[in-house]
């Protein structure tokens, strides 16, 4: 079905280059796509094989797709076989996907992601919500697609530096109320130096 809805389109686009004196430019660069939600709270699959069929006859080349929890508290099986048809999907679409892992993919509150921080309290950045995000959510993803090269490019975190509501500079005493995906860098640095001490041991 792919295929027929390409070549629909391919045939529209050619009707319409045949008014032109020359070929239209071609673009330089590799689109990428933001599927938004893959799975939403209710468990239904929003990036359905339609969907990524659709993208890849768009021209995209990359999905960026967002692996949240989406109600669950830990990457049980249920919700991993869910992300496993969303993964086929995009990769019998063509698409290669880019895995997007941040404060969804692990439950905790700002206050836990930012605690330690050594902007306000002049420790190391390191904490617990760190540790338990890379080795259960970071991780536990990484090494599951790795096989088959299935996902092999992540984003660690999103938008590091987006508060809504206090300035995080004014180092509020209730960081809950900073709001956004706001991390205080030594603690988002320490989500990089984890990730990538964990990639590297596991080889990935």
């Amino acid at each position: 079905m792919r295929h027929i809805m390409c070549l629909v389109f391919g045939v529209l686009l050619v009707g319409e280059a045949t008014a032109w004196s020359q070929p239209p430019p071609q673009p330089s660069t590799v689109a990428g796509l933001q599927d938004g939600w893959a799975v939403d709270n209710n468990g239904n699959i929003l990036l359905t094989q339609a969907i990524a069929d659709r993208m890849a006859c768009g021209g995209a080349k990359w999905v960026r797709v967002h692996f949240r929890l989406a109600g669950h508290t830990s990457w049980d099986a249920t919700i991993l076989g869910l992300y496993d048809q969303v993964v086929t999907n995009c990769l019998n679409a063509g698409l290669t996907i880019i895995g997007l892992v941040n404060h969804e993919s692990w439950p905790g509150q700002q206050k836990d992601w930012t605690a330690n921080n050594k902007e306000c309290l002049n420790k190391s950045g390191d904490n617990t919500y760190i540790k338990n995000y890379v080795n259960n959510a970071v991780l536990v993803l990484a090494i599951r697609y790795h096989v088959g090269s299935k996902v092999t490019h992540w984003e660690i975190w999103n938008e590091p530096d987006v508060w809504t509501s206090t300035n995080p500079a004014n180092c509020p005493r209730n960081r809950n109320f900073i709001g956004g995906s706001y991390i205080y860098p030594s603690n988002f640095a320490w989500a990089l130096r984890r990730s990538f001490e964990g990639f590297r041991v596991n080889n990935l």
